[in-house]
């Protein structure tokens, strides 16, 4: 399982841009051994890129992470 810690909202966009290029180099390199894997998201940013890549992989999100901590 891969839990991914991004960001709910804007302005941190090479932060996400970074996340996003090594969740799926993680996923792919996964993938490509045949590991199977699951993903799991803390922040709407990823979840909302990564479910347009891999819908068949995703778990959910939770999004209130910024508004309570984790």
């Amino acid at each position: 399982m891969l839990l991914i810690f991004s960001s709910d909202r804007g302005l941190c966009g090479s932060y996400n841009s970074n996340l996003y290029r090594a969740a799926i180099k993680a996923i792919d390199e996964l993938k490509k051994g045949k590991i199977e894997c699951k993903i799991f998201c803390y922040g709407k940013k990823a979840y909302n890129f990564l479910q347009k890549r891999y819908p068949e992989l995703m778990l959910g999100y939770r999004d209130e992470i910024a508004k309570k901590g984790p």
